[in-house]
């Protein structure tokens, strides 16, 4: 019996093949491979947790011995305060006032001035004043009459007329 049903499966395979696929012929569907990206993915983000938490306990294991010793406390006699250092305090001048105390007769004379930027350095070449969109340094001349004298951290002392006054941006 298997011969027969045999023989008739190859016939209708032959017949099968020289003919139109018809509404009742089953088709293999191939499968499409699967996504290769997302197992990329996976690894990479194992890989990038197993670095992380190397980097994070790299530091923290136990020592040689597997004792983790303490530093000791310090004693009195090692600690030693020191009061914080101050800034040094800016020199004394009696007539450093600010450009609006000025005697009224002096500040009418005074040309207006827009002060831009103060710009204070540690080191004295560094500094500079922005003034009506010049840039000064300090002994330097804006106009005739008017010469900084010294630049601060939030303000420059000016001369004018021999009279010295303060100005802040």
């Amino acid at each position: 019996m298997s011969y027969i049903l045999e023989a008739l499966r190859k016939s209708e395979r032959e017949r099968a093949l020289g003919q139109v696929p018809s509404l009742d012929t089953v088709h293999d569907q191939a499968r499409p491979p699967r996504s290769l990206p997302w197992a990329v993915i996976a690894i990479a983000l194992v890989l990038l947790l197993a670095v992380v938490v190397f980097w994070l306990l790299r530091d923290t294991g136990p020592t040689a011995s597997g004792i983790v010793e303490a530093p000791p406390p310090p004693t009195t006699t090692e600690v030693q305060l020191q009061p914080p250092a101050l800034p040094p305090a800016p020199p004394a001048v009696d007539n450093r006032i600010a450009a609006e105390t000025l005697p009224p007769a002096l500040r009418e004379q005074l040309p207006p001035l827009d002060v831009n930027v103060v710009s204070y350095s540690d080191n004295p070449a560094k500094r500079f004043i922005m003034i009506n969109q010049r840039i000064l340094r300090e002994d330097e001349r804006l106009g005739a009459d008017i010469t900084v004298r010294e630049i601060m951290p939030d303000s420059a002392r000016l001369e004018f007329r021999g009279h010295e006054f303060l100005v802040r941006p």
